[in-house]
Protein backbone atom coordinates (compact mmCIF):
# COMPACT_ATOMS: atom_id res chain seq x y z
CA UNK A 1 0.00 0.00 0.00
CA UNK A 2 1.47 3.29 -0.80
CA UNK A 3 0.83 5.39 2.20
CA UNK A 4 -0.06 8.27 0.26
CA UNK A 5 -3.52 6.89 -0.97
CA UNK A 6 -5.13 9.41 1.38
CA UNK A 7 -4.45 12.45 0.11
CA UNK A 8 -6.11 15.82 1.87
CA UNK A 9 -5.72 14.16 4.91
CA UNK A 10 -4.02 15.57 7.71
CA UNK A 11 -0.55 13.32 8.89
CA UNK A 12 1.43 12.79 11.17
CA UNK A 13 4.30 10.39 10.53
CA UNK A 14 6.96 8.99 12.68
CA UNK A 15 10.02 6.86 11.06
CA UNK A 16 12.05 4.04 12.92
CA UNK A 17 11.59 0.60 14.21
CA UNK A 18 8.42 -0.19 15.92
CA UNK A 19 10.58 -1.15 19.20
CA UNK A 20 10.30 0.70 22.91
CA UNK A 21 11.74 3.36 23.43
CA UNK A 22 10.92 5.22 20.06
CA UNK A 23 7.97 7.25 21.40
CA UNK A 24 4.85 5.17 19.58
CA UNK A 25 2.76 4.69 22.20
CA UNK A 26 3.01 8.37 23.35
CA UNK A 27 1.83 9.31 19.72
CA UNK A 28 -0.70 6.65 19.37
CA UNK A 29 -2.09 7.76 23.33
CA UNK A 30 -1.98 11.10 21.79
CA UNK A 31 -4.49 10.23 18.92
CA UNK A 32 -7.08 10.18 21.06
CA UNK A 33 -7.38 13.94 21.68
CA UNK A 34 -5.82 15.38 18.37
CA UNK A 35 -7.72 17.86 15.97
CA UNK A 36 -8.20 17.14 13.44
CA UNK A 37 -10.13 14.46 14.54
CA UNK A 38 -9.25 12.37 10.95
CA UNK A 39 -5.63 13.14 11.65
CA UNK A 40 -3.43 9.92 10.61
CA UNK A 41 -0.36 8.59 12.07
CA UNK A 42 2.13 7.18 9.67
CA UNK A 43 4.15 4.34 11.37
CA UNK A 44 6.65 3.93 8.62
CA UNK A 45 9.45 1.34 9.91
CA UNK A 46 9.70 -2.47 10.69
CA UNK A 47 7.08 -3.80 12.95
CA UNK A 48 7.96 -7.64 13.29
CA UNK A 49 8.44 -7.87 17.06
CA UNK A 50 6.37 -8.20 20.18
CA UNK A 51 6.22 -4.75 20.28
CA UNK A 52 4.76 -3.49 17.17
CA UNK A 53 1.99 -5.87 17.77
CA UNK A 54 1.61 -4.28 21.31
CA UNK A 55 1.13 -1.24 19.89
CA UNK A 56 -1.38 -2.07 16.73
CA UNK A 57 -3.50 -3.29 20.34
CA UNK A 58 -2.86 0.19 21.72
CA UNK A 59 -4.19 1.80 18.56
CA UNK A 60 -7.22 -0.36 18.47
CA UNK A 61 -7.50 -0.12 22.74
CA UNK A 62 -7.66 3.37 22.40
CA UNK A 63 -10.26 2.96 19.44
CA UNK A 64 -7.96 5.07 16.87
CA UNK A 65 -6.82 2.13 14.67
CA UNK A 66 -8.55 3.27 12.08
CA UNK A 67 -6.66 6.78 12.14
CA UNK A 68 -2.74 4.62 12.52
CA UNK A 69 -1.58 2.77 9.44
CA UNK A 70 1.78 0.57 10.37
CA UNK A 71 3.46 0.75 6.75
CA UNK A 72 6.22 -1.20 7.53
CA UNK A 73 9.93 -0.50 5.98
CA UNK A 74 9.59 1.69 2.79
CA UNK A 75 12.10 1.97 0.28
CA UNK A 76 13.33 5.02 -1.50
CA UNK A 77 11.49 6.54 -3.35
CA UNK A 78 8.22 5.45 -1.63
CA UNK A 79 10.22 6.43 1.91
CA UNK A 80 11.01 10.06 0.53
CA UNK A 81 7.55 10.62 -1.11
CA UNK A 82 5.73 9.28 2.03
CA UNK A 83 7.53 11.23 4.17
CA UNK A 84 7.29 14.82 2.06
CA UNK A 85 3.55 13.81 1.54
CA UNK A 86 3.31 14.24 5.40
CA UNK A 87 2.34 17.54 7.39
CA UNK A 88 4.36 16.64 10.41
CA UNK A 89 6.80 14.59 11.21
CA UNK A 90 7.18 13.58 14.92
CA UNK A 91 9.75 11.35 17.06
CA UNK A 92 8.77 11.64 20.54
CA UNK A 93 11.85 8.96 21.44
CA UNK A 94 13.00 8.15 25.06
CA UNK A 95 16.43 8.46 23.89
CA UNK A 96 18.24 9.11 20.47
CA UNK A 97 21.93 10.11 19.98
CA UNK A 98 21.46 12.00 17.15
CA UNK A 99 17.87 10.58 14.90
CA UNK A 100 18.38 10.33 11.26
CA UNK A 101 15.35 9.96 10.95
CA UNK A 102 14.31 13.76 11.48
CA UNK A 103 17.37 14.48 9.34
CA UNK A 104 15.38 12.92 6.67
CA UNK A 105 12.32 13.94 7.07
CA UNK A 106 13.82 17.65 7.08
CA UNK A 107 15.51 17.12 3.99
CA UNK A 108 12.43 15.75 2.76
CA UNK A 109 10.70 20.14 3.58
CA UNK A 110 8.74 18.12 6.21
CA UNK A 111 8.22 20.04 9.64
CA UNK A 112 9.91 18.05 12.12
CA UNK A 113 9.08 17.72 15.69
CA UNK A 114 11.09 15.92 18.26
CA UNK A 115 11.72 15.42 22.40
CA UNK A 116 14.05 16.74 24.17
CA UNK A 117 15.53 13.42 24.81
CA UNK A 118 16.75 13.28 20.45
CA UNK A 119 19.99 14.29 20.42
CA UNK A 120 19.95 16.85 17.64
CA UNK A 121 17.07 18.39 19.61
CA UNK A 122 18.93 21.29 20.91
CA UNK A 123 20.92 22.35 17.70
CA UNK A 124 16.84 22.01 15.58
CA UNK A 125 15.89 24.74 18.73
CA UNK A 126 18.71 26.51 18.50
CA UNK A 127 18.57 27.34 14.77
CA UNK A 128 14.77 27.31 14.48
CA UNK A 129 14.88 24.29 12.50
CA UNK A 130 12.38 21.78 14.54
CA UNK A 131 10.30 22.11 17.78
CA UNK A 132 10.66 20.59 20.76
CA UNK A 133 7.03 18.54 21.51
CA UNK A 134 6.52 16.91 25.41
CA UNK A 135 6.37 12.92 25.56
CA UNK A 136 3.14 13.58 27.60
CA UNK A 137 -0.35 12.08 25.31
CA UNK A 138 -2.29 15.27 26.55
CA UNK A 139 0.33 18.03 25.44
CA UNK A 140 1.40 16.55 22.56
CA UNK A 141 -1.90 16.28 21.07
CA UNK A 142 -2.22 20.12 21.60
CA UNK A 143 1.03 20.46 20.34
CA UNK A 144 0.32 18.39 17.05
CA UNK A 145 -3.51 19.80 16.69
CA UNK A 146 -1.31 23.21 17.16
CA UNK A 147 1.01 22.78 14.41
CA UNK A 148 -1.49 21.14 12.11
CA UNK A 149 -3.50 23.92 12.32
CA UNK A 150 -0.71 26.25 11.53
CA UNK A 151 0.09 25.55 7.61
CA UNK A 152 2.10 28.88 7.63
CA UNK A 153 4.46 27.69 10.42
CA UNK A 154 4.42 24.49 9.45
CA UNK A 155 5.80 25.39 5.92
CA UNK A 156 8.41 28.43 7.68
CA UNK A 157 9.52 25.57 10.20
CA UNK A 158 9.93 22.93 6.95
CA UNK A 159 11.85 25.44 4.70
CA UNK A 160 14.24 26.52 8.05
CA UNK A 161 14.73 22.55 8.32
CA UNK A 162 15.37 22.05 5.01
CA UNK A 163 17.72 24.78 5.17
CA UNK A 164 19.25 23.24 8.71
CA UNK A 165 20.02 19.98 6.52
CA UNK A 166 21.77 21.36 3.67
CA UNK A 167 24.28 23.96 5.96
CA UNK A 168 25.19 20.71 7.82
CA UNK A 169 24.65 17.55 5.82
CA UNK A 170 24.97 18.11 2.32
CA UNK A 171 27.68 15.01 1.64
CA UNK A 172 29.83 17.54 0.22
CA UNK A 173 29.87 19.72 3.85
CA UNK A 174 30.33 15.96 5.66
CA UNK A 175 33.31 15.08 3.28
CA UNK A 176 35.02 18.22 3.91
CA UNK A 177 34.24 17.11 7.63
CA UNK A 178 35.71 13.97 7.62
CA UNK A 179 39.12 15.20 5.32
CA UNK A 180 39.35 17.80 8.24
CA UNK A 181 39.13 14.82 10.62
CA UNK A 182 41.27 12.54 9.15
CA UNK A 183 43.80 15.26 8.88
CA UNK A 184 44.09 15.86 12.70
CA UNK A 185 44.42 12.34 13.45
CA UNK A 186 46.89 11.68 10.94
CA UNK A 187 48.82 15.08 12.35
Amino acid sequence: DDPRNDPGRPTVAVMGRVCPGKGIEHLIAAMISIKPADARLLVIGPNDNPFGEDMRALADNCGVADNVVFTGPLAPPTLYAALASADLFCLPSDHENFSLAAVEAMACGTATLVSAHVGIAEALSAEQAGAIVSQNPAELAQSLSDWLADQTGRQRLAESGRAFVRRRYDKAIVALQWADAYAKITA
